[in-house]
């Protein structure tokens, strides 16, 4: 279904029907939307930001399979190439107000956006984690060069110096064991 005239926000022909959307562009979203888009499903993915996720804001990546170092941004920007090869459409800066079914509790997901209201037969939620931050002065500036959320990403590059690990409950008793 086409619709015309939503907002100008929108194309004026712009496809608002799918058969799956993906909400959510980190590399479990484009990795589904690669699956779904390969399987003959026409196939949408919505993100609410740009594409990658956490991993696009990581500076240096050294423990993904293929790759000796990447940056973040550069491995997003591979995934979406791929995603894009597929025949799988983009939606970045495209964020979910609100999903609803149509015709009560049996039809279609109604996914509203600034866009226009997308429909699809099935959505998969892959939303992702976000860090939990301090917002102490130079948390955001070391972000990557110093200041880390991940001990087990990037544990190995802290050997032989001291730590300090930050937060309180399992996640952080864990860091602290694994370090």
């Amino acid at each position: 279904m086409k619709i015309t005239g939503i907002s100008t926000a929108t194309k004026a022909d712009e496809d608002l029907d799918w058969e799956v959307v993906i909400v959510g562009g980190g590399p479990a979203g484009m990795t589904a939307a690669i699956y779904t888009a390969r399987y003959g499903l026409k196939t949408l993915l919505l993100e609410s930001a740009v594409l990658g996720g956490a991993q696009a804001t990581s500076p240096a990546i050294e423990n993904y399979p293929g790759f000796k170092f990447i940056t973040g941004i550069d491995l997003a920007s591979r995934m979406k190439e791929q995603v894009q090869a597929t025949g799988a459409k983009i939606r970045e800066i495209t964020e979910v107000k609100s999903i609803t079914r149509a015709n009560g509790n049996s039809g279609d997901f109604i996914l509203e956006t600034r866009r226009g209201n997308y429909t699809a037969k099935a959505v998969i939620f892959a939303t992702g984690g976000g860090h939990r931050r301090l917002n102490a002065p130079g948390e955001e500036e070391y972000t990557g060069r110093g200041i880390s959320y991940c001990a087990t990403c990037d544990g190995p590059l802290f050997r032989n110096k001291k730590v300090v690990v930050i937060g309180g409950g399992n996640t952080a008793a864990v860091e602290a064991v694994y370090l």
